[in-house]
Parts: structure tokens; C-alpha cells; sequence
């Protein structure tokens, strides 16, 4: 028996030992391209660089699915919006300002057209000098179902061109009473109701005469509020001068002022394709903030609203307020804040070994 055990002894410790599987090396983050791609995003979010933390993140995310660094990207709250990184973005011809047709652009189109169909119904009787209502009920039922459907059998209807048609019938009764009050002769209402229709259908069709140049919405956007703020502007700079002016000589001035802001409007919105109409309303806000801001500071300092400082400080604050909100929405239609969700963001960034980390906070516009 004990030679027994003695001999399975002897047998045990001939026996090699075990070898543990050697451990692989591990990779220098130094040297991984997914780990350099994921320091990079957060060095490009400490450096307010949003669009380029997305691109970075996208990348990362597109080129390395199952790394480590990707599913820390996926974990921490960059302060990006949602599904912002991982998404696929909007084709080149988007970004570029193609639109394509919507059903949206004919129903603002229709909902327009159709009011406009009222108003032309209703100024066509005045014209005509129509002697009842029943006369009236018929044109403005005419013009408002003319109206209708017209837009809705438009073919290939873009935001853009919508814009357009609406826009320039806008302006085309806002030119017609200008130049109605410029002219020195007292109109009647049917001089006046014929101008508004020559006005409002030589503007519909200047609309439509600009489809070849396919702007977007944005960008005729841009155009209208050319206008409207070259006459704001001109009305109080006329004020804090102290014209003397008639109304037929301010008709006069501000004729030509909306109808060069327009055209100003539209070569720099020409310049500038990836305008869109949610930044220009943010520029105009900008404006009117600082129109009102302006002319209060004025009624402070004048104590009155009547003299030439209120309107001389308004006219400063319009252009201040549209100055700072155009500055802070500058990269909105490159994919910059407006595609990241523009506000106050808080971030964390965990690190691949060890401890700590990287925490901020960062503003996006």
C-alpha cells in the first residue's frame, strides 16, 4: 500500500504544472485610431464645436460599431441630440437647398390663396361698383374657391415656391397702396380697389416668374424680411431726423426702401442657400427685441416718445438685435446648433482605464 502511494506521487510530480493561458496585449489607446476619434469628439465639445463633435461621433460610431470607445459614445450624454451621432444626415442635395414638393407647401398655398380669393372677389365689386350684397356674395365665393383649387392642383409645389407666391402677392398690394398714397390725387374706393387687384395679380405672377431660380423657403424668407425691415428702418430714421416730409413724398421713400430691401434680401439670400425660415423668424425676433428695447431706452432717457431720441435709439436697436441674432445662428443651416438642439447642454465624459473623467457645460446657438 505505501508503495503504492509512493508511486503515485513520484507520477503526480513528473507531471508538467498547468500553464494559464497568456493574457493578449492591450492595445495603446495612444495608438487606436477609435480612441483617438473618441478624444477628439469630447476636445471638439470643450472647444464649443458641436458640428464637428457630431461628425467626429459619426464616425466613430460608422467605422468601429463593436469598439469600446463606441459604447462609451453611446453611454454619455454629450450633449448632442438625440440619435444625432448614429443617424445618417440629410442627403447633399438637401444641404445644398433643394427642396422637393410637400403636401404642406399646397396647403399653406391654398390656405393663402384662398383668403387672397376674397379679397380680389371683394375688390373686383368695388371696381365694378357692385349696388348689393348679394353682388359681393358671388365674386368673393368665386375667388376664394378659384383660390382653392388652384393651389391644390398646382404640380410639383416646393416650400420655396409657395413662398413665393404668396409672398409676392403680399407685396404686390403693399406696392399698389404705396403707390396709390405716392401719387398726388385723391383716389376712390374703386381707383383704390383696381389698384390692389393689378397689384396683387401682377405680384402673383412676378411669383411665378421666379420659380427657374428654385429658391427655398428660407431663402425667399430672407427676402421678405429685407423688406419689411428696410421700411421699418427708413420710417424711423425719417423720424429721428425730424422730416418734414408729406405722405406722398414717405410713400415715395418707402417704396423704394421695401423694394430694395427685397432685392437685397434676395441677392444676399442668393449667396446664402442653406437660409431657412426658422432662422430668419429668429433674426427678425432679434430685431423687434431690440426695436422695443431701443425705443424704451429712448423713452427713458427723453422721458417722452414724441421726440428724435426714441426712434433714433429704436432704429439702433433693430439693427443691433438683427446683427446679434444673425451672429449666433450663423452655423444653423450647416448642421450646427440647429440640427444639435440649440441651448445649454451638460456633458460627462468617462475615460477608458482608471478613474475619473471629464464634466463641463456647454452653450449651443
Amino acid at each position: 500500500m505505501l508503495g503504492s502511494i509512493v508511486a503515485g506521487i513520484r507520477v503526480a510530480a513528473a507531471q508538467p504544472a498547468p500553464v494559464e493561458p497568456a493574457k493578449p496585449a492591450e492595445i495603446d489607446p495612444r495608438s487606436d485610431a477609435a480612441w483617438q476619434l473618441y478624444h477628439e469628439v469630447f476636445a471638439a465639445l470643450m472647444q464649443g464645436e458641436p458640428s464637428r463633435a457630431r461628425e467626429l461621433a459619426s464616425a466613430l460610431l460608422r467605422d468601429y460599431p463593436d469598439h469600446a470607445a463606441t459604447r462609451r459614445i453611446r453611454d454619455a450624454h454629450l450633449g448632442l441630440a438625440p440619435g444625432a451621432a448614429d443617424e445618417p444626415g440629410p442627403p447633399p442635395s438637401d444641404r445644398a437647398g433643394v427642396e422637393a414638393p410637400s403636401r404642406g407647401a399646397r396647403a399653406e398655398l391654398a390656405l393663402f390663396q384662398s383668403l387672397n380669393g376674397i379679397a380680389l372677389g371683394t375688390e373686383l365689386c368695388l371696381a365694378a361698383r357692385c349696388d348689393s350684397a348679394q353682388a359681393y356674395l358671388g365674386p368673393e365665393l368665386l375667388g376664394a374657391a378659384a383660390g382653392t383649387i388652384g393651389s391644390l392642383a398646382a404640380p410639383d409645389l416646393t416650400s420655396g415656391r409657395r413662398a413665393l407666391l404668396n409672398s409676392g402677392t403680399a407685396w404686390g398690394a403693399v406696392n399698389a397702396v404705396l403707390l396709390l398714397i405716392a401719387t398726388n390725387h385723391d383716389h376712390g374706393d374703386q381707383d383704390v380697389a383696381a389698384g390692389l387687384l393689378a397689384g396683387q395679380g401682377l405680384g402673383l405672377l412676378a411669383g411665378a416668374a421666379l420659380f427657374p431660380f428654385h429658391p427655398t423657403a428660407g431663402q425667399v424668407a430672407l427676402a421678405n424680411s429685407g423688406g419689411v425691415w428696410a421700411g421699418a428702418l427708413t420710417a424711423l430714421t425719417g423720424e429721428a431726423i425730424g422730416s418734414s416730409l408729406d405722405q406722398h413724398a414717405r410713400a415715395t421713400i418707402a417704396l423704394i426702401a421695401i423694394d430694395g430691401g427685397i432685392v437685397a434680401g434676395g441677392t444676399l439670400a442668393s449667396r446664402w442657400p442653406v437660409v431657412s425660415r426658422a432662422q430668419t423668424l429668429v433674426i427678425d425676433a432679434g430685431g423687434i427685441a431690440g426695436t422695443l428695447g431701443g425705443g424704451s431706452l429712448g423713452v427713458v432717457i427723453s422721458g417722452s416718445g414724441n421726440g428724435r431720441t426714441t426712434p433714433a435709439l429704436a432704429a439702433a436697436g433693430a439693427v443691433l438685435g438683427l446683427a446679434t441674432a444673425a451672429y449666433f445662428t450663423r452655423d444653423w443651416g450647416d448642421g450646427g446648433a440647429a440640427g444639435a438642439g440649440a441651448g445649454v447642454h451638460a456633458y460627462l465624459a468617462p475615460p477608458e482605464h482608471g478613474r475619473g473623467g471629464v464634466a463641463g457645460v456647454a452653450a449651443a446657438w
